[in-house]
């Protein structure tokens, strides 16, 4: 018969109590992880709709032109994945100074808003080039 030491039968319920411990902290890291992964796509999203929307203002021939092209082009520039609404605005109010501006303001979706703001905006600026400036 196999004697059992007095240590053995006391750390009989160790390991219950470290995965109890243990589990929501690893579960927290994971959803952490999510979400921050989540922010990174929208943000990318952002950027690249304002950036699409200024290029595709910048090459036109007059600022209403520009304004809805410029539109067009950053909305339709990335898909809806962590965003669920794009709203692309054009500043057209340095045209004459051969600059326009687009920001994109993507609203996350509900879980990707559970850890912090519910929008995230970002800016671009392209150089009108001279057939826009000179309207020809």
């Amino acid at each position: 018969m196999i004697k059992r030491s007095k240590k053995n039968r006391s750390e009989k319920g160790s390991i219950v109590i470290d995965v109890a411990v243990l589990a929501p902290v690893i579960l927290l890291a994971i959803v952490f992880v999510a979400w921050a992964g989540s922010q990174r796509a929208a943000d990318a999203a952002a950027m690249s709709s304002a950036r699409a929307g200024a290029r595709a203002a910048a090459i036109e021939i007059n600022p209403a032109s520009a304004t809805s092209a410029g539109q067009a082009a950053g909305t339709s520039a990335t898909e809806l994945s962590s965003c669920s609404v794009i709203t692309v605005t054009i500043d057209t109010s340095e045209w004459d100074e051969g600059w326009v501006s687009a920001e994109a303001v993507c609203t996350l979706a509900a879980a990707g808003a559970s850890f912090g703001s519910d929008t995230i905006t970002r800016t671009w600026t392209e150089p009108v080039g001279l057939r826009a400036r000179s309207g020809r």
